[in-house]
């Protein structure tokens, strides 16, 4: 898969907005559990959802993977539990905008709209 030059730069954003302030300048091989376990509760602590410290971390882990990919370093990411989440959406379309919206529809894409919404109006249909 191919990554475009908005992700990417998103990514980089996103890194250097957190990461790079609390893991600086380090040496790879420098970072320990005890690191990311500080960095998970520096940024729970500063409000962070869990979801969010995960996609951070995720990018932490990517970066070493390719330096240990790109053999500049020899050693990945210690490994760390991550965070429990609970991010499920709830309440996103009301009922009755539902089945205003699949009433609208083609028949051939109802099914589909079905698919992707919740499983109480699957149920109901």
């Amino acid at each position: 898969m191919q990554r475009d030059a908005k992700n990417i730069l998103d990514q980089e954003k996103k890194m250097n907005k957190h990461l790079l302030p609390f893991f600086g300048n380090r040496e790879a091989l420098s970072v320990r559990l005890t690191d990311i376990n500080k960095y998970i509760d520096k940024r729970l602590s500063a409000g962070a959802k869990p979801a969010t410290v995960n996609r951070e971390l995720a990018n932490l882990r990517r970066s070493f993977s390719c330096g240990v990919e790109q053999l500049v370093i020899t050693d990945p990411l210690p490994k760390y539990r991550e965070l429990k989440e609970d991010n499920v959406r709830e309440g996103f379309v009301e009922e009755e905008v539902y089945r205003t919206v699949l009433s609208h529809l083609p028949r051939h894409q109802q099914m589909l709209f079905c698919f992707a919404g919740t499983s109480e109006f699957v149920k109901a249909n």
